[in-house]
C-alpha cells in the first residue's frame, strides 16, 4: 500500500475514532461532559503546537536534508531543548493554578484532575517529538501505524473503563488519552533515539533566534487559524453555555471530516515539495499540488451537497435528537466552508514551500479577525448555534480568497473549470436524488441508522455514475487517483 494510502486510512481511522466516542461519551457523561473534553483537549493541543511551531521550522526544512545521524542529532538538540523547557514551566503552570483554569474555561461547571492534563500535554508533546522526526526524514509508516492503531488502543481502553464503571467523567476520558498515546508513541520514540542517542540540551541562541523569526508568521498564523476553526467553541461557552459547545461540537465533526485530504496532503507533501524546488522541479510541483486541488474538490462539493441534506440526521444517529435539532444548521454551513479551508491548505502549501509565510499569516488573520468580530457581534443577538458555523463560513472564504490572489503570480494552479462544472452537475444530481428520497436541505429526518446508511451510499453511487455520465471520472481521472492513493506520483517525481 501506498504512503498517501495508508495515512489516509489512519486518518480515517483516528476520525472514526471521533465519530465512534460521540454517542458514548454523550449518552454516558453528558453533553457538558463532552464539552469539558473538547475545550480541554483543544487547550492542551494548543499549547502544543505553538511550541511546535516557534521553534522548529529551520529544524524542519534541514532535516529532509540531513545526511547523516549526528547531523539529526544536532538539528533536534536546539528546539528539544526550549521546548522541553516549555513543557516543564507549563506543566507547572497546570498543577499550581488547576482552580482558575478551570473557571476560566468551563465558568466552574466541571473539574479535572491537573496532574492528568500536565501528563497528556506531554503525552502531546512526545507525539510531535516522534512525529516530526520520521515524517521529515520521509519515513510516514510509522506515523500511518500510529494513526491506523490509535483508536483501536484508544476505543478498547475507553470500552474497558466505561464497562467497569458504568459511567464515564472528564478524569476517566483524560487518563484514556494518556494511556493509549503512550503505548503507540514510546516504541518509535525508541527506534528514534536509538537513531540519534539522546539528545543534550543545547541552546544556541543565534541559530535559535533565526528559525524563531523564521516561526513567528507560522506561530501567528497559527493563532489566527485556533481562532478561525476553534475559538468560536469557546465563544459558545461563554455566550451560551458548555453544553452548547457539546451540541456544536458533533455537527462540526461531521462537517469537517472534508478536509482530511488536504491535511494528510499537507503534511506528507511538505518534504517532497521542499526537496523538488531544491532540486530545480518547481513547475512538477505546481502540477502536483494541482492535481490534489482537483482531486480534493471532487470529493468535497458533493460532500458539502450531502451535508445539507443529510448532515442533521447523520448527528441524530450519533448523538441524541434534541443535539441534531439544536445543530441542523451547523453541518451544511461549516462543509461548505470546508471547502475552502480544503483549498487554503492546499494552496498554503506552495507559500511554505516557496518561505512566504507572511501569506498564510495574512489568510489567517484575516479570517479569524472576520470570524472573531462576527462572533462577538452576533452571538450574544441571537444565541444560535447557525450564527459560528455562519462566521466559520465567512472566515474560511476570506482566507482562500486571500491566499489566492497573494500566489497567483507566484505559483501556477492550473484547476480546470471543466472538471469544476462536472462536479457541479453531478452533485446537483445527487442533491435531486436525497430530495426525491424524502430528505430536505438542513432537515432532521427520523430515518433509521441503517436506511440512512443505504441511502449515503446510494448518494455516493448517484454522484458518481453522474459524473462519469458527464465525462468527468475517465479512465485517465481514474488512474491519476489511484496513482496519487498509492504514492506513485510522489515515487516518480521523488525519483
Amino acid at each position: 500500500m501506498g504512503n498517501l494510502a495508508l495515512i489516509l486510512a489512519g486518518q480515517i481511522a483516528a476520525n472514526l475514532q471521533g465519530l465512534i466516542v460521540l454517542p458514548i461519551i454523550i449518552r454516558m457523561a453528558g453533553e457538558g461532559v463532552y464539552g469539558a473534553y473538547v475545550l480541554l483537549l483543544n487547550l492542551l493541543f494548543v499549547l502544543v503546537a505553538l511550541m511546535d511551531t516557534t521553534a522548529t521550522y529551520g529544524y524542519k526544512r534541514r532535516l529532509v536534508s540531513a545526511t547523516d545521524m549526528a547531523e539529526r542529532r544536532r538539528l533536534f538538540e536546539p528546539q528539544f531543548t526550549i521546548q522541553l523547557a516549555a513543557l516543564v514551566a507549563l506543566s507547572a503552570a497546570i498543577l499550581l493554578w488547576a482552580a482558575p483554569l478551570e473557571d476560566l474555561l468551563f465558568a466552574g461547571t466541571a473539574v479535572f484532575a491537573p496532574w492528568l492534563a500536565a501528563a497528556l500535554l506531554a503525552c502531546f508533546v512526545l507525539d510531535t517529538w516522534v512525529a516530526s522526526y520520521f515524517r521529515f526524514t520521509r519515513r510516514l509508516r510509522p506515523i500511518a501505524m500510529t494513526a491506523l492503531l490509535r483508536p483501536v488502543v484508544f476505543l478498547g481502553l475507553l470500552a474497558a473503563l466505561a464497562l467497569a464503571r458504568g459511567s464515564l467523567s472528564l478524569d476517566g476520558l483524560l487518563l484514556v488519552q494518556v494511556a493509549s498515546s503512550l503505548a503507540l508513541t514510546l516504541p518509535y520514540l525508541a527506534l528514534m533515539l536509538r537513531e540519534i542517542a539522546l539528545p543534550r540540551l543545547r541552546l544556541p541562541l543565534r541559530p535559535l533566534a533565526r528559525d524563531m523569526r523564521m516561526g513567528l508568521p507560522l506561530t501567528l498564523e497559527f493563532l489566527g487559524d485556533l481562532v478561525l476553526g476553534f475559538g468560536d467553541r469557546y465563544l459558545i461557552c461563554i455566550f451560551m453555555s458548555i453544553a452548547a459547545v457539546g451540541q456544536y461540537q458533533p455537527a462540526y465533526q461531521v462537517a469537517s471530516l472534508l478536509i482530511l485530504l488536504p491535511r494528510i496532503a499537507g503534511n506528507m507533501l511538505k518534504p517532497t515539495l521542499f526537496a523538488m524546488v531544491d532540486a530545480g522541479a518547481k513547475t512538477e510541483a505546481e502540477t502536483l499540488v494541482a492535481q490534489l486541488l482537483q482531486l480534493f474538490l471532487m470529493l468535497a462539493i458533493p460532500f458539502a451537497a450531502g451535508a445539507l441534506m443529510m448532515g442533521p440526521s447523520l448527528v441524530r444517529c450519533l448523538t441524541t435528537p434534541e443535539v441534531a435539532e439544536a445543530s441542523r444548521a451547523v453541518a451544511p454551513l461549516v462543509a461548505l466552508g470546508s471547502i475552502f479551508y480544503g483549498v487554503t491548505i492546499l494552496m498554503s502549501l506552495a507559500a511554505f514551500v516557496l518561505a512566504r509565510t507572511g501569506t498564510i499569516l495574512g489568510a489567517g488573520l484575516l479570517g479569524a479577525a472576520l470570524n472573531l468580530g462576527l462572533n462577538l457581534a452576533l452571538l450574544p443577538l441571537f444565541g444560535d448555534l447557525a450564527v459560528p458555523a455562519a462566521t466559520t463560513l465567512a472566515g474560511y472564504g476570506a482566507s482562500c480568497f486571500y491566499v489566492g490572489r497573494a500566489l497567483r503570480p507566484l505559483w501556477r494552479m492550473a484547476i480546470s473549470t471543466r472538471a469544476v462544472a462536472r462536479f457541479l452537475l453531478a452533485s446537483a444530481v445527487m442533491t435531486a436524488f436525497l430530495w426525491l428520497a424524502g430528505l430536505r436541505p438542513a432537515a432532521v429526518s427520523d430515518m433509521g441508522a441503517p436506511a440512512l446508511a443505504g441511502l449515503l451510499a446510494a448518494a455516493v453511487g448517484v454522484y458518481l455514475v453522474s459524473l462519469w455520465a458527464a465525462g468527468g471520472l475517465g479512465r485517465r481521472e481514474v488512474s491519476e487517483l489511484r496513482g496519487l492513493l498509492l504514492g506513485r506520483a510522489l515515487a516518480a517525481r521523488e525519483s
